[in-house]
């Protein structure tokens, strides 16, 4: 079971922020739900009963277990799958301010697995003070925000405040690491996206990989800056592109011709590309479709389809009843729930996260749960990755150079099961193993990461085949 007890002081009487917990509109607005239906009783009353629609079938029946206005009201609620809900809340009325204090708790389904979700993901965000509902809720009742009885207003607004404070910690975090930055939206067939550029000099276009963003790149961006003329670019459904179902999609034609179109709204021909994990499965696929408009390839941290295994907390959103409870927490991801989640799976040491990305990042994965959910549904399934995306036949067909710089501890691949795939390669560019550092191993690892991939896109440029290069200083022969 988790908890969380949150206090706020409200600058508004007792009786307007009790009417929040009985109005059935304010109730459905500020703990984000789609609405109140089947009501059964006045919301005021103990024993009233309506069902709580967060969700197209998600529902939660609740009860008003205690009511006395204004100073206290109690609910508990029964989901899908055995979950369950309490909050107690006791409201103190300083004449024109009310304190204002929330208990919560509630049980997820599946036994033991419940359990371990509950610690993983669910309890480390509610460490603190922070609590986006009962901050809506603060904001309805002063006045500073209007509700709407119509879910689909109230949605259309929440999306466009998100994307507002994306795009705010974005650039923090841009700012951070990147000099003289810029950005910039690009039309595509399928819908929008955005493009981060910065340095002058030969293109490079980094690709992020899945349940990531092009901002993630930030801590390499500035430093391969300082020599190239660096693009990253938000896929489909990521970072503050718009929305896209992949859905029956072939992932493969589809990262070609996006890939192509970004480069063709960019003007340029030719370029030097760098992908992670999906992002790397991108790369290959515009390399294999457009060999013309690939000048080398280097893949950095394990590229998606290297294997068919997933990491367990990857591998069970693809699973069809777990899957939605997994996302239902992304769409509530913090800084501390993000933290938790890279640690081990995304990077070697979560420690080192800044403030300014893992703020970024959870509030990134609160706007594209949706798309999460669609990229994994058509790459994966129960079984791990979906045959037909395994990249070995795609990749032995790349005519361009292929570098690779993996962590030793990517959660993803091993750096044996990777370098099995990179003697296959026609053209082999320098295998870099990082040590200490994961599958994104420039936030354990920035500069060491920056200095291998500026060596494998430079002319001329290659390692025997049979070399695996280590880290630091990465040893490459001239050809």
């Amino acid at each position: 079971m988790g908890q969380k007890h949150r206090t706020r002081q409200i600058d508004t009487p007792a009786a307007a922020v009790f009417r929040a917990f009985t109005d059935p509109v304010l109730a459905a607005d500020w703990m984000e739900a789609d609405g109140v239906v089947d009501q059964r009783g006045p919301l005021d009353t103990e024993n009233s009963t309506y069902t709580l629609v967060i969700s197209g079938p998600w529902r939660f029946r609740m009860r008003v277990t205690h009511a006395e206005p204004p100073r206290a009201y109690g609910l508990e609620g029964r989901g899908p799958l055995g979950t369950r809900y309490r909050m107690t809340a006791h409201l103190t009325d300083h004449g024109s301010t009310t304190e204002l204090d929330v208990k919560t708790e509630w049980t997820l389904p599946f036994g033991p697995v419940g359990r371990w979700m509950d610690r993983r993901w669910v309890e480390p965000g509610t460490q603190g003070e922070d609590d986006r509902e009962l901050d809506r809720l603060v904001a309805i009742v002063t006045g500073r925000e209007a509700t709407s009885p119509r879910a689909g207003i109230r949605a259309g607004r929440r999306r466009r405040e998100l994307d507002a404070q994306v795009e705010s910690t974005q650039r923090a975090f841009l700012d951070r690491e990147v000099a003289g930055w810029t950005s910039r939206r690009i039309p595509w067939s399928g819908g929008e996206t955005q493009a981060i550029e910065a340095g002058v000099g030969e293109p490079l276009l980094i690709v992020h990989g899945g349940m990531g963003n092009a901002a993630d790149w930030a801590p390499l961006i500035g430093r391969l800056a300082r020599h190239r003329r660096v693009v990253a670019v938000d896929r489909p459904g990521h970072g503050l592109a718009s929305f896209f179902d992949y859905r029956g999609v072939d992932l493969w034609s589809h990262a070609a011709g996006f890939l192509t179109e970004v480069l063709d709204a960019l003007g340029l021909n030719r370029v030097d590309v760098a992908g992670n994990s999906m992002g790397g499965l991108f790369g290959i696929a515009l390399a294999e479709a457009h060999p013309e408009r690939v000048r080398s390839l280097t893949l950095v941290g394990a590229p998606a389809g290297a294997q068919r295994r997933l990491p367990a907390k990857i591998g069970v959103m693809a699973w069809p009843i777990l899957g939605r409870l997994v996302i239902a927490m992304v769409r509530r991801s913090t800084p501390a729930s993000t933290r938790s989640f890279w640690d081990g799976l995304i990077v070697a040491h979560a420690e080192r996260l800044s403030d300014e990305a893992l703020l970024f990042a959870a509030l990134a994965a609160r706007r594209n749960a949706d798309g999460w959910r669609s990229i994994v549904g058509a790459n994966a399934s129960a079984r791990g990755i979906l045959p037909l995306n395994l990249i070995a036949g795609h990749l032995a067909r790349v005519e361009a150079p292929v570098a690779w710089v993996v962590g030793d501890r990517d959660a993803f691949t091993s750096p044996g099961a990777n370098r099995s795939l990179a003697v296959q390669t026609r053209v082999p560019g320098p295998f870099v193993v990082i040590p200490d550092a994961g599958h994104l191993p420039w936030f354990d690892e920035p500069d060491v990461v920056a200095e291998a991939i500026l060596a494998a896109v430079t002319r001329g440029v290659t390692t025997p085949a049979g070399v695996e290069v280590g880290m630091p200083g990465p040893q490459v022969a001239p050809a």
